[in-house]
């Protein structure tokens, strides 16, 4: 194995480790129009799983119900 092969390993390890502590944190699901840009918010939620899920459903909900111009998304709350 190569000194490369060793910095690249680590980096993603680190890179891994920010991701599963970012998706434990509090999230928000934000709904937006995509043919007015209006977006909505919801939550904060426990999880970035939890947003996730509440996100799925919200969108298949709104696709069960005919609408297509709407565009879910979940983002990480950060403490300031």
């Amino acid at each position: 194995m190569s000194e490369h092969d060793d910095v690249y390993r680590l980096l993603t390890q680190a890179i891994l480790a920010a991701e599963v502590e970012l998706v434990d944190g509090p999230h928000i699901v934000i709904c937006r129009d995509v043919e007015t840009g209006a977006a909505m918010y919801s939550g904060p939620y426990p999880t970035g799983i939890e947003a996730m899920t509440k996100a799925q459903r919200d969108q298949e909900s709104e696709r069960a119900a005919g609408s297509v111009g709407l565009e879910f998304s979940v983002a990480p709350l950060f403490s300031t």
